[in-house]
């Protein structure tokens, strides 16, 4: 195919998408399929938060700002936060979108910082993977 401009996205093209992310295909190779340029395919993607990687179920980091700001969205780390917390920007990424899974002290210095009440902490609670709880 070649390349496209300025061209909406149609219902097959992210059919297509989905199922090349699905099948662990490279960006550039959906994007050559798709006579698109790698930058869309990633744009695309962001937008209808279609994960480029494999996710975890229940990504906890992303439940505690949701508990906390009703969305993600809503929340706007700062440098200062992430010094805070000891955390990267991209490590907070792969927690956020659910790339990977926090740790215990993770959770707990977020929490710490955005000053979690007891009823906030007992609701993510309820959300952490069984394989988080000690024996």
């Amino acid at each position: 195919m070649a390349k496209q401009s300025n061209r909406n996205w149609t219902a097959d093209e992210d059919r297509i998408l989905r199922r090349e992310i699905a099948n662990h295909r490279p960006i550039a190779s959906i994007a050559r399929l798709l006579g698109k340029t790698e930058t869309a395919v990633y744009l695309y993607a962001y937008r209808h938060r279609i994960a480029l990687k494999p996710t975890i179920k229940n990504p906890v980091m992303r439940k505690l700002i949701e508990i906390k700001f009703g969305s993600v969205e809503y929340f706007s780390p700062t440098r200062d936060f992430f010094q805070k917390v000891n955390i990267s920007q991209k490590r907070w990424a792969e927690l956020v979108f659910g790339y990977a899974p926090a740790t215990t002290e993770e959770i707990s210095r977020v929490a710490k910082t955005l000053n979690y009440s007891l009823d906030e902490a007992f609701k993510l609670l309820d959300c952490r993977p069984q394989s988080l709880f000690p024996d």
